[in-house]
């Protein structure tokens, strides 16, 4: 069976002797995706959107009932207040996820359907937001790496599941406060020679906050916007 980590390496070297770094990574993703499909289920991997929007009528699973069958901060004012104020109040203290199940619970209750819906426009929101980063970062083939964002299986599971809205809540706030830096200090040439703005340092930093009050995996954005600069 050819193995497809020998396509990935032999179209790196070429790209690296053509001095085209960046299609690497595109086409690694793609490599990838194109082996998964062939060796996995097409229920799961061969379309991958087609799983997204069928999870809409899927109901709770797993650690669902932690975070909204069963968790009493999800019913009152108060639960609202202990969201934010009472670490210990749930499972994890990411009172962002747990306001917008808060939210949510008081429109449609329990029934699955919206909560999933929302996971899902999070998700389509987030591939649009990659493809703006990557445009302002100048990066060849921006649609092309969020296309891959949007349809790539690795990504069913934060989308499918109710629980992991903190995945693709914090990656909303993590790309938005990415934006906001970008506008505060942009990398091309001809923005570069202006003034900074300093209401999109404000916006970035109160972006990054949300970021990390939904995941705090997100602590590594100042990191990576460091490498950007």
């Amino acid at each position: 069976r050819l193995n497809s980590s020998h396509l990935v390496i032999s179209y790196a070297v070429f790209c690296l002797k053509k001095n085209r770094p960046i299609s690497i990574i595109a086409f690694s993703f793609l490599v990838y995706t194109f082996f998964l499909m062939i060796r996995r289920p097409p229920r799961s991997t061969l379309f991958p959107y087609t799983t997204l929007f069928r999870s809409m009528h899927a109901g709770f699973i797993w650690d669902d009932d932690f975070y909204v069958t069963a968790n009493p901060t999800l019913r009152s004012l108060g639960g609202l207040a202990a969201i934010w104020l009472k670490p210990g109040a749930t499972i994890q203290y990411y009172p962002l996820v747990f306001t917008s199940f808060w939210v949510e619970h008081h429109l449609w209750g329990l029934h699955p359907f919206g909560y999933h819906l929302v996971n899902i426009l999070l998700h389509a929101i987030n591939a649009v937001l990659l493809w703006r980063v990557l445009q302002r970062l100048e990066i060849p083939g921006a649609w092309w790496a969020a296309a891959i964002f949007a349809l790539h299986p690795v990504n069913v599971e934060s989308v499918a599941w109710i629980t992991e809205r903190k995945n693709t809540l914090s990656g909303l706030f993590y790309l938005l406060a990415a934006l906001a830096w970008l506008r505060y200090r942009p990398l091309t040439t001809s923005e570069s020679a202006r003034e900074p703005d300093w209401r999109y340092y404000w916006l970035a930093l109160a972006l990054f906050a949300c970021a990390l009050f939904s995941k705090t995996v997100t602590c590594s954005l100042p990191a990576v916007l460091m490498l950007v600069i």
